[in-house]
């Protein structure tokens, strides 16, 4: 009995033994920045210099750390990567140039973008990606989570989900929106109806929703499609 209990404690102990992890990187940035990560919480956001600087942190429950940060850059790609693997957790802060084209995925985590002025191509396996502010195209998809955008003023946005919905709002009209969701809503926030759409929007299994006048000549062009999952464009 005595061991029997020793050993059921002995996780318990380890969690609550947590060590803090921290790591920092400048580099000279090219002109694509990519971000591999595997367990991590990702967040962007533009700075005032030429230089990606990176902040690393977490803790972990072991007593050698897990966690590992790498930053380089070669010719015109600026290589960032972070693994978190076992009992830890790691959040990696990138401030990068603005207009700096991106390339991120995330294994497991979330994906944070702010006021990106460059092109920005995002992917997750599974979690939640959230975008304020983009000013390029955006390309977005997750396998399992969902997807906001807020006050879009980007011409194009593309989003595919398998599971998880979207939500996307837009500071100036785009002139292309193409979003898939095999399960999960879509809610669409257009502003000013007069500069004109087209829509072509489809639901297997879902309601629609579209309050805003289709036009099918319109220069403007916003497609959703949907397995299971209302559509909602207003």
């Amino acid at each position: 009995m005595f061991v029997v209990i020793i050993a059921a404690a002995v996780p318990s102990i380890i969690n609550h033994v947590r060590k803090p992890f921290s790591a920092t990187a400048t580099v000279a940035a090219g002109t694509t920045l990519r971000v591999e990560a595997e367990d991590a919480d990702l967040t962007l956001h533009s700075g005032p210099d030429p230089e990606v600087h990176v902040n690393a942190t977490g803790d972990y429950a072991y007593t050698q750390s897990p966690n590992t940060m790498t930053a380089s850059t070669e010719g015109s790609t600026t290589t960032v990567t972070g693994s978190c693997k076992g009992a830890c957790t790691m959040h990696l802060d990138i401030t990068l140039p603005a207009g700096l084209a991106v390339q991120a995925h995330v294994a497991v985590g979330s994906i944070t973008a702010t006021a990106s002025t460059g092109p920005l191509t995002a992917q997750i396996g599974t979690g939640n990606i959230e975008v304020s502010n983009p000013a390029s195209a955006v390309d977005l998809h997750t396998n399992t989570g969902k997807v906001v955008v807020h006050d879009s003023r980007s011409d194009r946005l593309a989003v595919t989900t398998g599971t998880g919905e979207v939500r996307a709002s837009f500071a100036t009209s785009p002139t292309a929106v193409a979003v898939t969701t095999n399960i999960g809503e879509v809610d669409l926030n257009l502003p000013n109806p007069a500069a004109g759409y087209y829509i072509d929007a489809a639901a297997r299994t879902g309601a629609q929703s579209i309050s805003i006048p289709n036009d099918r000549y319109a220069h403007n062009t916003i497609t959703v499609k949907t397995g299971t999952g209302s559509i909602n464009i207003h």
